[in-house]
């Protein structure tokens, strides 16, 4: 079996553990505490329980960019903007950190195309939803090519806690060109579960930049599975009995072209944030690691100086998902997953 073969049919298995929670019907606890956290609360209360709410969990709510009072509902406050002169966009990076959380995890997209979460494995195809033989990216390096083109894929896992304001940014200038849905459970957001990212309900947002391949996912948990994409008409919320797996893509007509700091979304009540990139195998590195806290805005990752030529420049057409894109020619940059 050759290379492209065994990229295509095998990797880990990862769904063991999860079946476990799924015992316990958390999806229908997600349904009520989505709808619980929407009942709006009296205004002269509001001040009150937002307060008690921080003590609670730890957040600050100095940073807040609006009065406590001009919160409708506790998933209003989820969704909460800081204010912009406590997190600064890192203009001289070349990706910041979408989202204020913890650093779960960081780094190259080993074989089969997996990713690592705390000694768990997970394949980045099962994570976006992807068919065994669909071209996410055609432009995508594998193994193989990385000496040949000096690229590879990255991730990096941040974790959004209680805490934490849950609204997610743009990670660097890319070009958005579609979504999808996959549906899910609604598993709790404990990384040591093995099968817990590919378990849980998300909503990917996939393009291209500079260097390749750029997507985004949203990950839905246990009482938290609420996603909402800026310019989509309704939010993704919990289903009481899910289609594990099944996925609902859309393309957009007009492309996004989004610059670092562009809000990209939020949860009303939600979880984690996955990023998935491509970029030069040499001169890159992490401003970040796994258990580090960041904020929005801060520096993720620096490219040094890169011989490898952006791929915008290259007017050769590839599939990404369902859609064409300029990117560089198939012999030298072929799929990974």
């Amino acid at each position: 079996m050759g290379l492209a073969a065994a990229h295509w049919q095998n990797g880990p298995n990862v769904s063991k553990d999860a079946k476990l929670l799924r015992t316990v019907p958390l999806n229908a606890i997600g349904i009520v505490a989505h709808y619980t956290a929407s009942i709006p609360i009296p205004k002269p209360l509001r001040k009150h329980a937002y307060t008690s709410y921080c003590s609670v969990t730890g957040c600050d709510a100095s940073e807040v960019d609006a009065q406590l009072e001009d919160f409708y509902s506790l998933a209003d406050f989820f969704a909460r903007r800081i204010r912009q002169d406590l997190r600064p966009i890192d203009r001289l990076a070349d990706l910041i950190t979408p989202c204020d959380g913890q650093v779960m995890a960081a780094g190259p997209v080993g074989a089969y195309g997996s990713i690592d979460v705390k000694g768990i494995k997970y394949r980045i195809r099962d994570l976006m939803g992807a068919t065994e033989r669909e071209p996410l990216a055609e432009s995508s390096v594998a193994v193989a090519d990385r000496e040949e083109s000096g690229s590879r894929l990255w991730y990096v896992v941040i974790h959004i806690g209680p805490e934490h304001s849950h609204r997610f940014v743009s990670p660097a200038k890319w070009t958005l060109r579609s979504r999808r849905y996959i549906e899910g459970y609604l598993l709790w957001m404990n990384s040591d579960v093995d099968g817990l990212y590919t378990q849980n309900e998300r909503v990917a947002v996939l393009g291209g930049w500079d260097h390749g391949f750029f997507a985004m996912a949203a990950v839905g948990a246990a009482g938290r599975g609420s996603i909402v994409l800026d310019g989509d008409e309704e939010p993704f919320t919990p289903r009481l009995q899910p289609k594990l797996g099944q996925v609902t893509n859309k393309s957009y007509e007009e492309l996004k072209i989004l610059q670092p700091g562009d809000s990209v979304g939020h949860f009303r009540l939600g979880s984690a944030i996955l990023v998935l990139f491509e970029a030069p195998e040499q001169g890159l590195q992490f401003e970040v690691k796994p258990g580090e806290s960041v904020k929005l805005g801060e520096r993720l990752v620096t490219i040094e100086n890169s011989t490898v030529k952006k791929r915008v420049s290259h007017k050769q057409e590839v599939r990404v998902g369902n859609h064409r894109t300029s990117s560089p020619s198939r012999s030298t940059f072929r799929r990974t997953w």
